[in-house]
Parts: C-alpha cells; structure tokens; sequence
C-alpha cells in the first residue's frame, strides 16, 4: 500500500506535469483523505490563480481567485485515477 507522504508527493508530480503547474508558486496541500474502503487516496492542493495568471501574485485591493484540485490515487499502487478541479474560493485583498 502506497503510504501517505508518496501519496502526496505522486499527486503533486501528477498535477504539475498533467496541467503543466510548474510555475505555481505556492502549490499548498488542503486536505489527505484514505477513502472508507482505504481503495484510494484523496489529496486536494490549492493556489492562487486563475490558471492563465497562475504567475500573479496576489496583492492588496486586486481580485484573487483561489483554486482547488483534487488528486484521487489508488492506494494500492499510487496510480492515478482521477483529477477534479474547481474555483471555490474568491475575494478582495
């Protein structure tokens, strides 16, 4: 069974290389979840973006986008199986 920190570190190679992040600064772990039947991982990153301004660092008094994807590996073997992304968060600073 693939162990917590390799699981992390898969889902994050497979994020940069699968949606070409690799000049996302701040790449941040939210959440590791082993599913109820411990089948998969669940890890979900965040950054500020959107993704065609994912250079951008956010600054004060201009709109941010925070944005989430989740990793699902197989807990088995490491290998991917699927990927979800989404803007859940927006604001001011």
């Amino acid at each position: 069974m693939v162990q917590l920190k390799d699981a992390v570190s898969r889902a994050r190679a497979y994020l940069t290389d699968f949606f070409s992040m690799n000049s996302v600064k701040e790449l941040q772990l939210e959440g590791v979840e082993l599913s109820e039947d411990e089948k998969y991982w669940l890890v979900t990153f965040s950054y500020f973006g959107p993704e065609e301004l994912s250079d951008a660092e956010p600054s004060f008094g201009k709109p941010f986008y925070k944005t989430y994807k989740s990793v699902k590996i197989k807990a088995s073997d490491g290998s991917l199986v699927g990927l979800k992304n989404g803007l859940l968060s927006t604001g001011v600073l």
